[in-house]
């Protein structure tokens, strides 16, 4: 099972992710409250993930990944925090974090997040960043953003969508078959982490992308 080092400044939430983890059998090799033990042990250690908070002590979690980046350490980065702001997703994607998740949300997402990084080789960046209502006035999602994980035909097709177009129609605007206009709408889910129930992808459209 996978080698998991943990670092938090609050005991309470480092003990509750500790038996979270083990809960779910994994290794947990090492719990720190601040980012210099932290990345310390990750060089001693190497495990395989580090969950960390961003607001830290000595070095938060991003300065930490972005020493294991700038070093070529293998072990992946996992940012568990209270920040919602797009602006330290955007940092941390900077960094070659693999998972961002919000702690609110941290039981429900965690374990999906590591088996997404560990067995699937994909990033998992927490889809309630974006329908948290708390930030409903920040969430105009920027052409920056969708640059970013997406293709240019996938944000075409994301805006053609968010425009009531139906399959059918984007096909015939795009001059493409309609089956390659699922498969767009498929990665644009997975890579938004969007749910996959039907309405899923407008109704995140009309929430989230202001065009």
């Amino acid at each position: 099972m996978y080698n998991i080092l943990l670092a938090d400044d609050h005991p309470l939430i480092l003990r509750g992710t500790k038996d979270l983890l083990v809960s779910n059998r994994f290794n947990v090799v090492g719990e720190y409250a601040n980012g210099i033990d932290a990345y310390n042990n990750i060089v001693m250690k190497n495990p395989d993930l580090a969950i960390l908070d961003i607001s830290m002590q000595g070095m938060d979690g991003l300065d930490v990944a972005e020493k294991v980046q700038a070093n070529q350490i293998p072990t992946n980065i996992i940012l568990l925090t209270m920040h919602d702001e797009l602006a330290f997703l955007h940092k941390a994607k900077k960094f070659g974090v693999k998972g961002y998740i919000l702690k609110d949300f941290a039981l429900e997402e965690l374990v999906i997040c590591i088996r997404n990084i560990m067995e699937k080789n994909e990033t998992y960046f927490s889809n309630k960043l974006f329908s948290n209502t708390q930030n409903a006035n920040r969430i105009n999602i920027d052409q920056e953003y969708l640059r970013s994980i997406l293709t240019p035909s996938e944000i075409k097709i994301l805006k053609m969508i968010a425009m009531r177009h139906t399959t059918k129609d984007i096909a015939n605007l795009c001059f493409i078959s309609e089956k390659t206009v699922e498969t767009h709408r498929g990665n644009i889910i997975k890579k938004l982490n969007i749910a996959s129930e039907k309405n899923a992808l407008f109704n995140w459209c009309e929430q989230n992308l202001m065009l």
